[in-house]
Formats: C-alpha cells, structure tokens, sequence
C-alpha cells in the first residue's frame, strides 16, 4: 500500500489535508482529513505537523479495516489525536517551555 500526500486546501476555521492511497493501480482512494484552525492556535501542534498527524491517523484508520468495513474518506483531527501525537513526538522539556503567543 502506497499513501500519497496530495496538499491541503484552507476552508472556513480549517485545513483539509488530501491524502492518495494506492493499493494497486485498479485501487485508488482519495482521503481529505480536517483540522480546526483553531487547534493550532491553541495547542503545541504546529503548521508545518499538519500532514504529519494527518499521515498517521490515516494509517491507523487503514491498518483498522477488515473485509467489508474500509476506512471513512473524511476523517478529522480531534483534541485526543493532538494529545497522543504532541505525547510521541515531544519531549517534556520542549512542551513545558511553550512559547508565549506575541500580540
């Protein structure tokens, strides 16, 4: 299986992170996984992790189908998701020592 990171588009309070899956030529799907704007304001979550956390939601989402039940297209990013990438990609000095937004 091949997963392709295609772009992300901005919406209304959001990006939209696009995903290709390749399991054979014949079998191509398109993802689109969604991320409140606002989660990158108010967490750790940076920009530039966006495909990053969005990857690795899809291949957890991929890796959880069974014959008959495939993954959802539109998926989202919720506050669990940040919490569980901040925690495995993080250290605990670099999360405590958050930098203050400047206004």
């Amino acid at each position: 299986m091949n997963i392709q990171y295609v772009g992300f588009d901005v919406g209304t309070g959001c990006r939209i992170y696009k995903f290709k899956v390749l399991n054979t030529i014949v079998d191509a799907r398109e993802f689109a996984i969604t991320i409140g704007s606002d989660a990158f304001a108010s967490t750790l979550l940076r920009l530039q992790e966006g495909p990053d956390i969005c990857f690795g939601r899809l291949q957890r989402e991929l890796a959880a189908e069974v014959e008959g039940s495939r993954a959802e297209r539109n998926l989202s990013i919720g506050e669990r998701d940040i919490e569980e990438y901040l925690e495995r990609h993080r250290s605990p000095n670099r999360i405590a020592n958050k930098p203050t937004p400047h206004r």
